[in-house]
């Protein structure tokens, strides 16, 4: 009776110890399981691939892994504890929209891509990008609290798992005292050996839990040392990020100045032109307007050069004229002194008849005579007017 006694205590002290050490290696098991995986995340825009954005990929809000695309738009993030859980991924830009993947599992060596938007550069929207990157940062900060919580909450389950193996050893050598003390009353002949089997059982016990709590803690620390690392790469990338975003705000608003120069100053040569053409078009508007009144001028001369040889023309006619009027005139004059010997013979001869001094019968053929002499005149004067009226229709 006493030797079942003290088998049955040694079966349930054995499967009691057996659990505990089953439930400290699934734990452990647990911990290590997790297997490190490796993704390419390429992000793209209507430009091509876009550098320097952020992206973080975070589990129940505590980021996991980071990176900063690079001149391809790509970057590789390795994740060292990877146990198939889902994730979020977070790709920010502040020239780009936010692009965001919810509740995916990982895959190695797989590539996830994403298309952003490109946004305007307005003075409101860079406020809004300033406050979006002031969240960010706050987001950070809080990403940082809750792994810090994480990792003392770690700390914490790692004192509680410390103890509850302390307590179960504990129950162990309670439950193996008892088991001794049962076989001693049963048997004491057998108390030495009972005593080095409980004692070796206990060795093992201990052992094997100073392995498992070992295996954890050393699982835990690298755990929270991949976790800090993360943290900081995390926020190493953040200011990596920054930098190259605002080396590209810069490199645009250069581009941006640079554009608006070319426009002024392609403005400015059109109105250059403009005022140039204005300038031709003017020019030859003059250039016209001086042949014009050259040519009104040329033809002007080439009147007055006309009028010139017409006046010079007229003037020797007139000479001519007046000289041939001339002509007639001493004609005339020869003629009226003629005329006026006449008239003044006439006179004599009337004179000489009233006085008695000549014969009026004599007198008849001086009279006679004289109007032969005056008819000579008349005839000389019709051919002196019809010259002098030809010369004048001229």
């Amino acid at each position: 009776m006493r030797k079942i006694i003290l088998l049955v205590s040694l079966i349930l002290s054995g499967t009691t110890f057996a659990k505990t050490t089953t439930e400290i290696q699934t734990t452990v098991s647990e911990i290590n399981q997790a297997a490190a995986v490796t993704v390419t995340l390429y992000v793209s825009s209507n430009a091509g691939p876009v550098t320097g954005a952020l992206v973080k990929i975070t589990h129940n809000n505590m980021t996991i892994g980071s990176g900063v695309t690079d001149a391809t738009g790509r970057v590789k993030i390795t994740i060292p504890n990877y146990s198939n859980h889902v994730v979020r991924v977070d790709v920010t830009h502040a020239l780009f929209s936010n692009e965001t993947l919810k509740d995916i599992k990982l895959e190695n060596s797989k590539t996830y891509n994403f298309f952003v938007k490109s946004k305007s550069t307005s003075m409101d929207e860079l406020a809004t990008k300033e406050a979006e990157q002031i969240k960010r940062q706050e987001e950070a900060r809080i990403a940082a609290e809750k792994a810090e919580a994480e990792r003392q909450r770690l700390l914490n389950s790692k004192e509680q798992l410390q103890n509850s193996a302390e307590e179960t050893r504990q129950k162990a050598a309670e439950q193996a005292e008892l088991a001794r003390q049962k076989a001693a009353e049963a048997e004491n002949s057998r108390q030495e050996q009972v005593a080095r089997l409980e004692a070796d059982r206990k060795a093992r016990e201990e052992a094997a839990a100073i392995r498992a709590q070992e295996a954890k803690e050393r699982a835990e620390a690298q755990a929270a040392r991949k976790l800090e690392d993360a943290k900081k790469e995390a926020k190493g990338n953040e200011k990596e990020a920054k930098n190259i975003q605002q080396e590209q705000k810069d490199q645009l608003n250069a581009a941006k100045d640079n554009v608006k120069a070319q426009k002024e100053a392609a403005k400015a040569q059109e109105t250059a032109k403009k005022e140039a053409e204005k300038a031709q078009k003017e020019a030859k508007q003059l250039e016209k307007e001086a042949d014009k009144a050259r040519k009104e001028a040329e033809k002007q001369a080439k009147e007055a050069e006309k009028q010139l040889k017409e006046a010079e023309k007229q003037a020797k006619a007139t000479e001519k004229l007046n000289a041939n009027l001339a002509k007639l005139d001493k004609e005339q004059a020869k003629l009226q002194s003629n005329r006026d010997k006449i008239k003044s013979k006439r006179e004599k001869l009337e004179n000489q008849v009233a006085k008695g001094k000549k014969d009026a019968s004599a007198a008849q053929t001086e009279y006679l005579k004289m109007d032969l002499e005056n008819a000579k005149l008349d005839e000389q004067q019709v051919k002196i007017d019809g010259k002098r009226t030809k010369l004048l229709k001229k």
